[in-house]
């Protein structure tokens, strides 16, 4: 129903110009620097510094194999750059600071293997600019900000405030914040390459925001992030392409971790890209809970492969233009968790949006859809999609979905399963289920609640849509009080089949029962079929175009509340047939009109043949006429058995047409009580 625009254009924009920096990793500046020459020490010597003295703000530090420089507590360092090379190790004490600004190129750099940064105390990068990355790890060097320590990172001017490469790790087991309003990064915050790391431990807080770019850019293979922190993007201030971009490698937010993304004014919340790339969370995911997010909260491409496990939550809110979950080209998600959509603010247009994808909510896992204000809750497309349900859906259930509740659509398929529950209420302009188009299949072996469309019907079937009730399914259709239970187009290609319960009215009214405009209607052996409750029309409907409806189980009209009008009405070329060792039952049908009241009604053109066993009042009486046929035939066949009884003012069957068949063959039973 959507198109689907998804191109990566904006995404190598970023990566182009990191490749472009990364081949011209040029030698530290020599004018004003600062060569680290003491061993081990404390930066606070200025004997340990060639040329002799403590660097100052206009130097560029050197610390290279075999330094190993302590900045001793209290004591604030400062510097232009500090670039550690080939093994250099730098120690920021607790208590200690350590503040670079002004860097021509990178504010930190930690090259090659070996090389590492430990932070217990205060690091501050580019209070007035720097250059070009604020930190960079690259080819093996490592950062570890332990507990104690706090990394801000602003004014990053040409690349990522922070940048780890090619096997680098930053560990992160204290604050880390990087943006700040006044002067917006260009670019991303961090951005991780080709077999990067990054972990946040227990306890940790990462704050990213005011970036021009992405909040976290990942790609190339073994990349990695680990959250069991806090890691909050555009909390603070808005992030222009997007919270997180994964072009591959994996991301867990871990049990333990709370991933908040907030404030993305032009693109997506999370996009996750390509087959070898992995994003799965067991903590708690929340998108838009402090500013909106525009396009998509989270956004799968590619054969990507998304997981929320088991004890994870997800909450999505406040999409101001597409779709709270949007996936396409073989993406896949599997929900074991909770997942929430629309719980506390809006979603412009689709809850969950699948335009060729796999979507699996595992057998003990929570999704909710709610206030989606252009769109539908659920929407499959196309026929490489596959939607199966083994645990919950709950639709509308908290706030109104302004479209369908669960469209099916395109060829697409949707499986609830065994011991599953399926519920739709509040669809305000559509139905509570749409299965529409050749090759859209819905199955049903669980249970399905659909309740108050307000405007229209419960579950509908549309130019070849084919939906399966399975012989342990149950499905209970009510309150729709301007619709339909079940509603079938003029389409031949339509199919409903019943071999499970299918309860219409059971708790609340419907206007009508089933309207059937053309396809096929099948109750099967061992199906069962409840109709009560309906306060306007009647309880089956066939109409148009050559509907056909069989029974081959057990069709329950009134027996529990009462019809309004006519309980089984065929209009036109329409067919019905009850077959052998089947039953139908019609009570309670109430006269609204002069003409109504009846419990079988055929017009010109319709026939209905009955090989089974059919009552009509046999609990309760039908107002008005057993069976009226102002044209059609009605055939009562051989080993048949139709009994009308509690008719208390007019006929118990009125042929009042010429042209009219009422055919009782030998071997039938007719009776009147």
């Amino acid at each position: 129903m959507y198109s689907s625009l998804l191109t990566l254009q904006t995404a190598r924009r970023f990566s182009t110009l990191f490749i472009a920096f990364s081949f011209l990793l040029q030698a530290p500046p020599t004018f004003g620097q600062k060569n680290w020459v003491g061993g081990t020490g404390n930066w606070d010597n200025a004997s340990n510094w060639d040329p002799a003295g403590v660097p100052t703000t206009s130097d560029d530090v050197i610390i290279a194999t075999g330094d190993d420089v302590t900045i001793p507590a209290m004591f604030n360092a400062v510097a232009k750059s500090a670039y550690l090379l080939d093994g250099g190790k730098l120690k920021v004490s607790a208590t200690a600071g350590l503040t670079i600004d002004n860097a021509s190129e990178d504010g930190i750099s930690v090259y090659n293997s070996g090389s590492i940064v430990n932070n217990f105390g205060n690091i501050t990068i580019g209070n007035t600019s720097i250059n070009r990355f604020g930190a960079r790890l690259f080819s093996g060097g490592n950062f570890n900000n332990f507990s104690s320590g706090s990394i801000t990172i602003n004014n990053a001017i040409n690349n990522s405030a922070l940048s780890i490469e090619y096997g680098s790790t930053l560990t992160n087991n204290g604050n880390l914040n990087i943006g700040n309003s006044t002067s917006p990064l260009n670019n991303n915050c961090v951005g991780l390459w080709f077999g990067a790391h990054l972990i946040n431990g227990m306890g940790a807080s990462i704050q990213l925001n005011f970036a021009n770019g992405y909040g976290i850019y990942m790609t190339g293979s073994n990349t990695s992030v680990a959250n069991d922190g806090q890691i909050k993007i555009g909390n603070l201030g808005g992030l222009g392409y997007g919270g997180i971009y994964q072009a591959e490698g994996i991301f867990a937010n871990n049990s333990n971790g709370l991933l908040e993304i907030s404030n993305i004014p032009n693109y997506d919340g999370i996009f996750v890209a390509n087959s070898n790339t992995v994003f799965s969370n067991s903590g708690i995911i929340k998108i838009g809970v402090a500013g909106g997010i525009k396009k998509n909260g989270v956004k799968l491409y590619q054969g990507c492969s998304f997981t929320n496990a088991a004890g994870g939550l997800i909450e999505i809110n406040n999409i101001t233009l597409e779709d709270g979950i949007q996936m396409n080209e073989a993406a896949n998600f599997t929900n074991n968790g909770i997942l929430k959509i629309g719980n506390i603010a809006p979603i412009n247009r689709v809850g969950v949006l699948i335009f060729y994808g796999t979507f699996t909510n595992g057998a003990n896992a929570l999704l909710e859809i709610n206030r989606t204000t252009t769109g539908n809750g659920l929407e499959t497309q196309s026929n490489s999609t596959l939607f199966t349900n083994n645990g919950t859906i709950k639709i509308g259930n908290v706030a109104n979905i302004l479209g369908a509740g669960l469209l099916v659509y395109g060829g697409s398929d949707f499986i609830n399963g065994a011991n599953s529950i399926l519920e739709i209420s509040n669809t305000q302009t559509n139905n509570g289920l749409n299965v529409s188009l050749a090759g859209s299949t819905f199955t049903n072996s669980g249970t399905i609640k659909i309740s108050n469309p307000y405007v229209s019907t419960c579950a509908a079937l549309f130019d070849g849509g084919q939906l399966t009730n399975m012989a342990n399914g149950l499905m209970e259709l009510n309150n729709a009080p301007n619709g339909y239970g079940i509603y079938l187009n003029a389409n031949s290609s339509n199919s409903f089949s019943n071999a499970g319960q299918v309860k219409i009215g059971n708790s609340q009214s419907l206007a009508a029962g089933i309207r059937q405009d053309g396809g096929n209607f099948n109750n099967q052996l061992g199906g069962i079929l409840d109709i009560d409750k309906i306060s306007g029309f009647d309880g089956i409907l066939l109409q148009n175009s050559n509907p056909v409806f069989s029974n081959a189980g057990t069709l329950k009209i009134g027996n529990n509340d009462p019809i309004k009008r006519i309980g089984i009405n065929l209009l036109g070329n329409s067919s019905f047939s009850n077959s052998a060792s089947a039953s139908i039952e019609v009570n309670q049908v109430i006269s609204t009109l002069g003409n109504e009241g009846y419990g079988i009604r055929t017009s010109s053109g319709a026939t209905f043949t009955n090989n089974g066993n059919i009552q009509i009042g046999n609990i309760l009486p039908v107002s008005r006429k057993g069976i009226f046929m102002s044209g059609g035939t009605f055939s009562n066949n051989p080993g048949a058995a139709l009994t009308v009884q509690h008719i208390p003012n007019y006929d118990g069957i009125d042929m009042a047409s010429t042209g009219v068949v009422f055919f009782n063959d030998v071997g039938a039973v007719l009776s009147f009580q």
